[in-house]
């Protein structure tokens, strides 16, 4: 005859054999999103207190990453320019020991892209975003730029008033006459920053926790 075996001895017997054959359970992995950046309700609305961009120029901002998860910077455009069918291209570098940006350090080359449309009323978000999120060397400080690829002409929103203390405005000079490069020696606006935002995705990930052999019997007693 087979011996009769208790349900609950053999749900525990079962979930034992589990936890002892895989070890602990899997973390649980979530990202939390942390950004830096100007509020677009800061920006000068005239079109004069732009950062013009044309013919390969480049306009950024140096900033503070506390987080090395890179997942989206935006920059925008006045509302007037629109519908406009340019192309703008991304770059991100390193910055050197006196706070300016280092063309020769690049951690990010592009991508290229457009965005023609705008609703002529709002400012016009120009966003890269990047799925998986693009991994930094490290903390530290950074700059990104936008480059006019090539021949364009871009009114990017800015802040005059020196609204974000942890960097500031950069523009890389003019280049289109010469097969449109990143120029290096970018000149610096030190009370000017662009209307932007830098988003990161910070892991918020904790390790699930071990049940004791004491406490799995007391769930299944």
């Amino acid at each position: 005859m087979i011996p009769r075996v208790n349900a609950w001895s053999a749900m525990l017997f079962g979930l034992v054999a589990i936890v002892s054959a895989h070890g602990p359970p899997a973390q649980a992995h979530s990202c939390a999103s942390k950004s830096v950046g100007i509020d677009t309700s800061l920006a000068y609305p005239d079109t004069l207190d732009s950062m013009g961009l044309r013919c390969g120029e480049a306009g950024g901002e140096t900033f503070f990453a506390s987080d090395t998860m890179l997942q989206s910077i935006t920059v925008w455009r006045h509302h007037a320019q629109t519908p406009y069918d340019g192309s703008l291209k991304l770059w991100v570098t390193g910055v050197d020991s006196a706070g300016k940006p280092n063309i020769d350090d690049i951690v990010l080359d592009g991508p290229v892209m457009q965005f023609p449309f705008g609703d002529g009323i709002h400012p016009i978000p120009m966003q890269w975003r990047f799925d998986p999120p693009i991994a930094l060397p490290g903390k530290g400080e950074y700059y990104f730029a936008v480059q006019d690829y090539c021949g364009g002409h871009w009114s990017l929103l800015v802040n005059l008033d020196n609204a974000f203390p942890d960097g500031s405005a950069w523009r890389n000079g003019i280049t289109c006459l010469s097969d449109c490069h990143f120029r290096h020696f970018p000149d610096q606006f030190a009370t000017t920053d662009l209307i932007f935002s830098v988003e990161f995705c910070r892991d918020t990930s904790t390790p699930a926790r071990r049940e004791s052999w004491g406490k799995l019997k007391m769930l299944y007693r």
